[in-house]
């Protein structure tokens, strides 16, 4: 079986090189996310730091950020992935267009309907 190098050694050299770039992405993205500091995180082990419950807290900012690393990692490769899978697909330009706009429409009309969805409940 082969190790990590002999199958980037089999790579071409622009394959192999995607590969290191896509790894130091994934890299970059869980160190910035980790450098941030998380406003939950916090409120968590204050309040345990306020119930005495010290190690709890830590147990749960460890817990989340388990799944905060793990989430973030799973995300990357889905955008490696999906890049991948979308650079073989052949988009009518007019469609790449179109799509911010049309994102920012569904994302405006969500809006729209939560705030109607919300507001007999306030004047009532």
């Amino acid at each position: 079986m082969f190790g990590l190098d002999e199958r980037i050694a089999a790579l071409g050299s622009g394959e192999a090189f995607l590969l290191v770039v896509a790894v130091a992405v994934l890299l970059g993205m869980g160190a910035s996310a980790g450098l941030i500091p998380c406003p939950s995180a916090l409120v968590v082990l204050l309040a345990a730091i306020a119930q005495h419950q010290v190690a709890l807290g830590l147990l749960m900012i460890v817990a989340f950020s388990l799944g905060l690393a793990g989430t973030l990692s799973a995300l990357g490769l889905l955008v490696v992935l999906g890049g991948r899978m979308a650079s073989r697909l052949r988009v009518p330009p007019a469609f790449g267009a179109a799509l911010p706009a049309v994102s920012a429409v569904v994302i405006v009309a969500a809006g729209f309907v939560l705030t109607v969805r919300a507001l007999p409940h306030q004047l009532t």
